[in-house]
């Protein structure tokens, strides 16, 4: 466990000099810069990520607001869930069609496993269209 956080450490302040050495480093004139320096400079800085680089190309850091960063990120790893569930289910579904040998039971079982597959799958599809058109309402 020593051997761990020492190695943690290390790569940390490895990483802390690197962009140290990129914000000592005049990154706008890259003619008078050394291809070690060049490199560094494509290391974005902690103030870069945090407040969005000068070029706006979305490397911003999460700011934990809960409207726009934690209640998306949950709601996409919901859908994201149900619609693997829903995908497995339909693959049962399947499964249980082809190899049903004629059983009475199996088909019946894998048509209603089916339907309900179809049935979560349209109510997620609706469910991702409200949820898409209230967070981009605009109310003036």
């Amino acid at each position: 466990m020593k051997k761990i956080l020492a190695r943690t450490l290390t790569v940390l302040t490895g990483m802390s000099a690197l962009i140290s050495n990129a914000l000592a480093q005049d990154c706008n004139n890259p003619s008078t810069l050394s291809h070690e320096e060049k490199v560094n400079c494509l290391i974005p800085s902690q103030q870069d990520l945090i407040e969005g680089s000068a070029r706006n190309e979305g490397t911003t850091l999460a700011t934990g607001d809960i409207g726009t960063d934690i209640i998306p990120f949950f709601i996409n790893m919901g859908l994201a869930i149900a619609g693997t569930l829903i995908f497995i289910s339909f693959l049962y579904a399947g499964f249980l069609l082809v190899f049903a040998n004629d059983t009475e039971e199996n088909i019946e079982k894998g048509k209603k496993i089916m339907i309900y597959s179809v049935v979560g799958a349209v109510i997620m599809a609706i469910s991702y269209a409200i949820i898409y058109g209230v967070a981009n309402l605009q109310i003036n």
